[in-house]
């Protein structure tokens, strides 16, 4: 507490990033809010046990169970997962073994985000545990964030957008989710859409590889970052920080197995599954359906 404390007064009283003050204090209310949740070693057990329940029919990923009469709020106490850090991981890992890790990764972060909308948000590689034969045990689900359903439909119409390049639907949602804060300034619009088609130029690939010299979206994105925050009129919710914490974390991961994937068929597939259920077409909790086509 006194350290978000500390960081509150430095961000916000002494304006370094010269952002609206109401858009820093919603954004450190979400971080106070997730960071007093990892205390609570109940809820993180909770936790472990819905998403093993729930990501169970993912092909090669575990989830610790949890043993709830050894647990208490300051002690959690579970099953034992066998596997090595990424950098361990690779030093010996095969191409297959890499691109199964990989597709586990992929496949894990879009069930969570627009099926479950629960997320694991703790993204690093100590949280991950990787098998020689590229299976992956997932760890470590202190830090879990919450979607509403219509917010999260808007977010996958909003990615639709981009991908399918409507600028006009793009600029409607980027205003509905709060992200684009004005109706007229053409340059903040621009600079947004610049931004999103970086972020969403695997989704618009049949097949796309990370890590590779190809792969500019790094370079691209510290390029504009500074020129983002020069915009007060964009925005970011506090919906988005987790959330892109957590894409961010993935990128990173599939960056380093150099994941060759059909990303654009992962993300259309689970993102018209959330639309559908938030249109009523689906019954909630109903499964994607998505399998690799490799494997499908």
């Amino acid at each position: 507490a006194t350290d978000i404390r500390a960081m509150r007064t430095l961000f916000i009283t002494g304006r370094i990033l010269r952002r609206d003050r109401n858009e820093m204090e919603r954004i450190f209310a979400e971080i106070q809010e997730r960071l007093e949740e990892e205390l609570d070693y109940y809820k993180e057990a909770a936790n472990l046990e819905y998403f093993r329940r729930e990501l169970s029919h993912i092909e090669g990923l575990r989830v610790p169970g949890t043993y709830g009469s050894l647990c208490t709020e300051r002690v959690l106490t579970m099953d034992r997962i066998i596997g090595a850090s990424l950098d361990q991981f690779l030093e010996s890992a095969t191409p297959e073994a890499r691109q199964r890790a990989g597709t586990i990764l992929a496949a894990s972060f879009h069930e969570q985000v627009y099926r479950l909308r629960a997320l694991h948000a703790d993204p690093h590689g100590g949280n991950y545990l990787f098998h020689t034969d590229g299976t992956v045990g997932l760890i470590d689900f202190g830090c879990v964030k919450r979607y509403d359903l219509w917010w999260m439909a808007s977010y996958a119409r909003l990615a639709l957008c981009i991908v399918n390049g409507d600028r006009v639907g793009f600029r409607r949602l980027s205003r509905e989710i709060e992200v684009l804060c004005t109706d007229q300034d053409t340059e903040a619009e621009e600079l947004l859409w610049r931004l999103a088609e970086s972020i969403c130029r695997p989704l618009r690939l049949p097949s796309y590889q990370c890590g590779t010299d190809t792969d500019t979206i790094p370079a691209e994105l510290k390029k504009l970052a500074p020129e983002v925050v020069r915009y007060p009129e964009l925005r970011s919710p506090p919906e988005l920080v987790y959330l892109h914490r957590a894409l961010g974390g993935i990128y990173a991961m599939l960056r380093r197995l150099e994941h060759q994937f059909d990303y654009a068929d992962i993300f259309r597939t689970h993102a018209n599954y959330v639309i559908s259920v938030a249109d009523g077409d689906l019954e909630e909790g109903s499964p994607v359906g998505w399998v690799p086509k490799s494997e499908g």
